[in-house]
């Protein structure tokens, strides 16, 4: 993914011609024309419970291979038990079949993250909040995702338009943190850090966040100091 250019516009671009509803129409029809395959799943490993479930799911969604809800299921249970590999590939299938439906592409994006697959779940997740613009969590997760990928400026800009609109939010206030640090803004990382610690005081990550930043600033202080001595 390139990192100069912006998700959202890149995503858009794909998407702009769907506008219409005749458009998604065609869409659709195309995408269950080519459709990827159900993935298959080695279960001999599992747990009897655990092998039950995710068979019978699989069955549910081979026996319904033009319903979005049944291959979601699936994707879904493969999700829950760690499969993430399989269970990005079921998402995908999913949201060809329901390319309006939020759920299954951001579910998509999660599960990416999940199984370090940083760039493609950017992707995911930028596809859903075109579905569903300004959706907290994706927001937040598609900032960690860029933040994963090193595109700093781009994550903070997002988490600012997050706190902006949801200034209760911690983890946005924290990721937010995060960029500036990684930008050399010390003193932004470090008031960020502040309110969210402040909007959620047992935050552990916030708080080692705001120490290391301190110390720090702390230190860069003394080093200025010594110059002039």
């Amino acid at each position: 993914m390139a990192h100069s250019g912006n998700l959202d516009r890149e995503i858009a671009a794909v998407h702009a011609p769907y506008n219409s509803v005749m458009q998604w129409g065609i869409v659709a029809f195309l995408a269950v024309a080519t459709l990827p395959e159900l993935p298959k799943v080695n279960t001999s490993n599992f747990l009897p419970v655990v092998r039950t479930q995710i068979e019978r799911a699989a069955a549910d969604a081979a026996a319904h291979p033009r319903e979005a809800a049944p291959t979601a299921a699936f994707a879904m249970t493969l999700h829950a038990y760690q499969q993430y590999d399989t269970a990005d590939r079921a998402y995908l299938r999913a949201h060809l079949l329901d390319p309006k439906n939020f759920d299954w592409i951001y579910l998509r994006g999660v599960a990416q993250m999940e199984d370090g697959q940083f760039e493609e779940a950017a992707k995911s997740l930028a596809a859903a909040l075109l579905i569903h613009p300004g959706h907290l969590a994706a927001e937040v997760r598609l900032a960690e995702a860029l933040m994963k990928t090193g595109m700093w400026e781009e994550a903070g800009a997002r988490c600012s338009r997050v706190v902006a609109s949801h200034p209760d939010c911690a983890q946005a206030w924290y990721g937010l943190g995060r960029a500036k640090s990684a930008q050399g803004d010390h003193a932004g990382a470090i008031e960020a850090y502040i309110k969210a610690c402040d909007l959620f005081p047992r935050y552990g990550a916030a708080h080692f966040a705001l120490a290391g930043e301190t110390d720090e600033s702390l230190t860069m202080l003394r080093m200025s100091t010594r110059q002039y001595d």
